[in-house]
């Protein structure tokens, strides 16, 4: 699968104990079939503004990274994967929600 940076993917690969198909940001996409992700979690009762990027459904740009319901990237659990091991491409960050989330990250 092709992928560019601040696509959202679905993905089963390892988080903590958790081998379980989840949302994915890739953060970067290089070469040799391989990128960065970090992982997105709707557990909202685990979520931590220190560490966690928050995607709220209200927001305008929402609809675009093909989530369900309020979610947020965690930040600070980046995985290095190859691209064959990606589902499906969900959506993407774009707009003010994108620019927002590279400002919060960088």
């Amino acid at each position: 699968m092709t992928v560019t940076r601040l696509d959202i993917v679905a993905a089963k690969l390892q988080l903590g104990p958790s081998l379980d198909r989840r949302p994915w940001l890739v953060l970067t996409a290089g070469a040799q079939d391989r990128c960065l992700l970090l992982p997105i979690s709707s557990a909202l009762e685990l979520f931590d503004p220190t560490q966690h990027f928050r995607l709220d459904p209200q927001h305008p740009d929402f609809p675009a990274t093909g989530l369900r319901k309020a979610s947020y990237i965690i930040g600070s659990r980046p995985v290095d994967s190859s691209t064959t091991t990606l589902e499906k491409r969900l959506g993407c960050l774009q707009g003010d929600l994108a620019a927002k989330f590279l400002e919060w990250y960088d």
